[in-house]
């Protein structure tokens, strides 16, 4: 479970992903009053090979509608802790800490697919 921010001991949690990997970063949906939120969502990029030893960062903040959001905790998922396992096109599961001040976990899918034929660097 991740930290409370909210009365009543909930949050509206989401997650901005961000990386030197990719040039725009992503954002969950907002799950409303849980600490045990289920985002099942997908976020696809295409990394360079140079670039793929550069860390995912994913912070969690608590949406907050008249005042800032809060800061939740953070998790950083590494390509290449488990590169050696990673086979194309098959899911691999991980489950990164929450730390910097938060609780609790959060569960990911990682699946390396080849970038598309047409796919031109930018």
């Amino acid at each position: 479970a991740l930290i409370a921010m909210d009365r009543g001991g909930v949050s509206d949690p989401f997650v901005k992903i961000t990386s030197d990997q990719f040039t725009k970063g992503f954002k969950s949906k907002v799950i409303k009053r849980t600490v045990d939120p289920v985002w099942n969502q997908t976020f696809e990029w295409v990394t360079p090979a140079e670039k793929f030893s550069l860390p995912i960062d994913l912070e969690i903040y608590d949406q907050d509608l008249l005042s800032k959001n809060d800061f939740m905790g953070a998790a950083v998922l590494s390509l290449t802790d488990f590169s050696e396992v990673l086979e194309v096109g098959v899911a691999h599961s991980c489950v990164l800490p929450v730390t910097k001040p938060g609780e609790g976990s959060i569960f990911v899918n990682v699946t390396i697919t080849p970038a598309p034929d047409d796919y031109k660097e930018q």
